[in-house]
Order: C-alpha cells, then sequence, then structure tokens
C-alpha cells in the first residue's frame, strides 16, 4: 500500500492518508522503535475500553519508518474548535466528560505510570531537595488500576 496525503505533522511523527478509512502514523526516521512499539501496545490495551479513541489495526515498516496503522477518524480538533468559538468553558466540559470516560476503564498489561513519573523526576533539572520533595508526594500518592 502507498501513503496518500500528508494531514498531520507533529513532533514524533506525521499522519498519512492509507485506506480507505485508515491513517498511517508514520514515525520521524530514527525515532526509537521501542517508544513506537509501546504506543501500538498501549493502543492494544484499551481498544476495547468504553471510550472514543481511533481503532489500531497493525504496526508496520514503510520506507525504512516505523509506523501505527489507525483509523481515521475525520473532524475539527478541539483546540481549532476553542479557537473558532472562544468558549472555554464548553472546552473544559468537554475534556471533563472524556476523563470520566477514560477513568472508569481499569488496565493491565501497561507500564506503571508512577514509575513513568518517578523516572521523569529524577532525570528534571531539579536540585536534589526539590527532586526528593517531589519524589515522596508522588509516593504518597494511591497506586491503582485505572487508565
Amino acid at each position: 500500500m502507498k501513503c496518500g496525503k500528508i494531514i498531520g505533522v507533529g513532533k514524533t511523527a506525521s499522519i498519512y492518508e492509507y485506506e480507505k478509512d485508515k491513517v498511517l502514523k508514520l514515525f520521524n526516521q530514527g525515532y526509537p522503535y521501542e517508544a513506537v512499539e509501546k504506543e501500538y501496545h498501549n493502543a492494544i490495551a484499551i481498544r476495547d475500553m468504553d471510550f472514543a479513541k481511533p481503532r489500531v489495526y497493525e504496526l508496520i515498516t514503510y520506507e525504512n519508518r516505523n509506523g501505527i496503522i489507525y483509523g481515521r477518524v475525520d473532524g475539527e480538533s478541539l483546540l481549532d474548535w476553542v479557537i473558532r468559538t472562544g468558549d472555554l468553558h464548553e472546552c473544559a466540559t468537554c475534556m471533563a466528560k472524556v476523563h470520566k470516560a477514560i477513568i472508569k476503564n481499569k488496565v493491565s498489561n501497561v507500564p506503571n505510570y508512577k514509575d513513568f513519573l518517578r523516572n521523569q523526576i529524577q532525570k528534571a533539572s531539579l536540585t536534589l531537595d526539590k527532586q526528593q520533595e517531589v519524589l515522596h508526594m508522588l509516593n504518597k500518592l494511591p497506586d491503582g488500576n485505572t487508565l
């Protein structure tokens, strides 16, 4: 299959039309394969959960770049909608509804987010005292299995 026109560009990847009702998220050359694979496995882990998201299909290599085939979702981005309408209250309401739908789901077989945060805090440019303070706050947060 050949990529169609580019329909989005981000920091780590570009999105291309792919097949009918599908897109290809093609990661930048040199982007770590482990990160692409992690995104793919996370998408697999949540695919049957009850909230709106694009369907994940396949992890592929295309022209020496790694990519993930997703279902195409047409519509206006929330950012574009807010810029167009200026309705921050309705934007916050929409985001809260999505958040509530997501956190109703239990998840397993995905990395622990507190471990991820701990790693990021340890890499951050903080004084040792500040780092210890933030890590202490993180350690006090409850563990759980919600998405």
